[in-house]
C-alpha cells in the first residue's frame, strides 16, 4: 500500500516520496529512542547554525527515506533519530514533529502498532503546537489508518472526517484519495455499504482526474469490496 513520507523539513524544498510497501516483516521490537531529552538548541545563540543544522538534518531525512524504501528498518531509524536530534538542537520544532511521524511508520512496519500510534500523536501534538497544516493532516491521516488496523473504527473515522477538510484546502489530492479510500475501507467494515461506495467512488473520481493510477483503484475498490474483512490499513509516513 502506498505511503508518504517528507524527505524534507524545509519547507522551500519538501517532496513527497510515495512508496509501495505490501509487506510488514516481522522484525524484533526496536526500543523507541523518541522521547530522549533534547540536546541543547545552540541554534538560539547562533542564528546561522540552524541553517546548517537544518540541511544536516534534511540529509538525514533524505537518507532514511531511501532505505525506508528499501525496507533497513534499522538503518532508516537510526538515520531518523539523528535528524531528530540535529532538528531539536537547531530548535526546528517543524522538522522535529515531521520526523517524529516518520519514526511512527518504523514503528508499524515492523509490528509495534501501540508504539506507532503514541509517535503519531506526539507528532500531530507539535504539528498543532507550531500551526504545520501538512504535519497536521499527515499526523490526522497516519492516525485514522492505525485506528482501521486496530479495529478503532470510530476513531479511525472521527481521525479521517478531520483530516479530509484539510487535505482539500491544501489541494492535496494524493492525500484526499488515500482518505476517501480508507474511509471506504472502514465503512465497507462497519457493513456502512452505501457510503462505502461513495467514498471509493470520490476516490476513484480524484485517480481519474489526475489521470493516474486510475485502473489500480478500480481494482482495489472492487478486491476490498470483495474481502470479508478490511484490507491492512494504509500508513502515510511523514
Amino acid at each position: 500500500m502506498p505511503r508518504r513520507l517528507f524527505t524534507r523539513c524545509s519547507s522551500s524544498s519538501t517532496r513527497n516520496l510515495w512508496l509501495s510497501l505490501l509487506l510488514v516483516l516481522p522484525l524484533a521490537a526496536l526500543p523507541s529512542r523518541a522521547a530522549a531529552e533534547p540536546p541543547p538548541r545552540l541554534a538560539q545563540v547562533y542564528p546561522s547554525a540552524q541553517a546548517r543544522l537544518t540541511e544536516q538534518a534534511d540529509e538525514q531525512l533524505q537518507q532514511g527515506a531511501s532505505q525506508f524504501q528499501r525496507r533497513q528498518w534499522d538503518t532508516a531509524e537510526h538515520l531518523w533519530q539523528e535528524a531528530l536530534r540535529l532538528y531539536r538542537q537547531a530548535g526546528n520544532r517543524v522538522g522535529e514533529g515531521r520526523v517524529l511521524g516518520n519514526l511512527a511508520a518504523i514503528q508499524e512496519a515492523i509490528g509495534r502498532p501501540q508504539a506507532a500510534l503514541r509517535l503519531f500523536q506526539q507528532s500531530l501534538a507539535v504539528a498543532e503546537e507550531m500551526g504545520d497544516r501538512r504535519g497536521i493532516s499527515f499526523a490526522l491521516s497516519n492516525l485514522g489508518f492505525l485506528h482501521t488496523r486496530l479495529g478503532q473504527y470510530d476513531e479511525a473515522i472521527a481521525r479521517l472526517q478531520v483530516a479530509l477538510p484539510l487535505v482539500q484546502q491544501m489541494g492535496d489530492r494524493e492525500g484526499e484519495y488515500d482518505v476517501l479510500n480508507q474511509l471506504g475501507i472502514v465503512h465497507r467494515a462497519q457493513g456502512r455499504y452505501d457510503e462505502a461506495i461513495a467514498a471509493f467512488q470520490q476516490s476513484l473520481a480524484i485517480a481519474q482526474a489526475e489521470q493516474s493510477r486510475a485502473v489500480g483503484v478500480r481494482r482495489m475498490c472492487w478486491a476490498i469490496w470483495a474481502t470479508p474483512t478490511p484490507s491492512r490499513a494504509t500508513i502515510r509516513p511523514l
